[in-house]
């Protein structure tokens, strides 16, 4: 569900299964991402998954899970791939069970409860958008939340989410985490939106650091026409560490963001965020980021893809360290008959780091075979 979006719901029963299927050659001239001791090397992957979604007027059930099974084909280094297995394997599930309630308030209230699970074995597939380095890690988070829904202009949402990080490797700290989220949507008119929402949140750690922060946000959206829309928002963040081995820190933080559809031909969306992020305990530091993806039909069964970043972070721990990462792809799809494609793409990244032995190039390529199949 969007952000902005409504909940919608179902007439009749309605039971939908989809599944996917991917097979993937890729080269990567840095596996390591290293600045001094660069390799290169292929790697096959496989990757099936399925969606089970499953819906009446009062009720709905969805599951996802997916499977990667990953082969590096030169690289022995077990330092590296911190195991000795022959394939890396990582798993991916998610749940999600939603419920309006009838004695109360009609379809207004709704209850709904997630679980997701996702295990990552792969030390060269570094998540851009939750920073734990690059160890073997599983995370395991479980959300339920209660919405009050107003027709078609109020939302109002209670959510409380757990989350449980823990590292393979025993000299990296795990932790958790306990998050309450209470947000309120209101459509204003057929144009334009606003949203508000508070979150208290603590971090807690097994042995060093721990943390709590209130963050609160406003956001915007304005519809101009058909073919383009933005996003509008800011927020102040207040993060306090218990131990007082690194600052407090207060500050604003924001996002922008602009959608441009053309007809069936072109769909883009640039963004900017500024928030700031950690690794782990001790190393805290603020990030600007823009984004750019363009998405361009060049035919009914091709697909041009196109992503670009550029992200600047600013590290108040340790102090004094500041990095520039940019990054850029492209990819063509192809439907070559129903439900198959082939995929292929190009793929650069860099980061300039003022620190010694924090810079690196990649540069990539590869190859995809996919089936989509979905049954009603």
């Amino acid at each position: 569900m969007t952000f902005w979006g409504f909940i919608s719901v179902a007439q009749a029963a309605d039971l939908t299964v989809y599944t996917q299927m991917e097979a993937q050659e890729e080269y990567s001239s840095n596996i390591y991402l290293s600045e001094r001791s660069e390799a290169d090397d292929f790697t096959s992957r496989f990757s099936p998954s399925f969606d089970l979604s499953w819906s009446t007027p009062k009720s709905h059930l969805d599951m996802d899970y997916k499977l990667s099974i990953l082969e590096y084909n030169f690289t022995n280094d077990t330092e590296f791939r911190g195991r000795n297995d022959d394939y890396i394997i990582w798993h991916e599930l998610e749940l999600e069970a939603g419920v309006f309630s009838r004695a109360f308030f009609g379809k207004r209230l709704y209850f709904e409860i997630n679980q997701d699970f996702f295990q990552n074995d792969d030390p060269h597939r570094v998540e851009r958008g939750f920073l734990v380095g690059r160890n073997e890690y599983y995370v395991n988070r479980t959300s339920p939340e209660v919405h009050y829904i107003w027709g078609d202009k109020l939302l109002l949402k209670f959510k409380y989410i757990y989350e449980r990080l823990e590292y393979q490797l025993a000299d990296i700290e795990d932790s958790d985490e306990h998050r309450g989220v209470v947000s309120i949507q209101y459509k204003l008119n057929s144009k334009n939106s606003l949203a508000a929402e508070y979150q208290y949140a603590g971090r807690y750690f097994d042995i060093s650091q721990n943390y709590r922060l209130h963050q609160s946000w406003l956001k915007v959206h304005h519809i101009f026409n058909s073919y383009l829309k933005a996003d509008l928002g800011g927020g102040y963040q207040d993060r306090n560490y218990v131990k007082g081995i690194i600052d407090d820190w207060q500050g604003f933080t924001g996002l922008a963001g602009l959608e441009a559809t053309t007809g069936n031909k072109l769909n883009s969306r640039l963004t900017y965020q500024y928030m700031p992020s950690t690794i782990g305990t001790f190393v805290f530091f603020n990030i600007h980021r823009l984004d750019l993806r363009l998405e361009y039909y060049l035919l009914p069964s091709l697909r041009l893809i196109v992503d670009q970043y550029v992200q600047w972070d600013y590290y108040r721990q340790p102090k004094g360290r500041h990095e520039r990462l940019i990054g850029w792809g492209s990819r063509l799809r192809f439907a070559f008959i129903k439900d198959w494609y082939i995929e292929a793409g190009y793929y650069r990244h860099e980061r300039r780091s003022n620190f010694s032995g924090n810079s690196y190039h990649e540069g990539g390529f590869s190859l995809a075979l996919s089936m989509d199949y979905g049954v009603i």
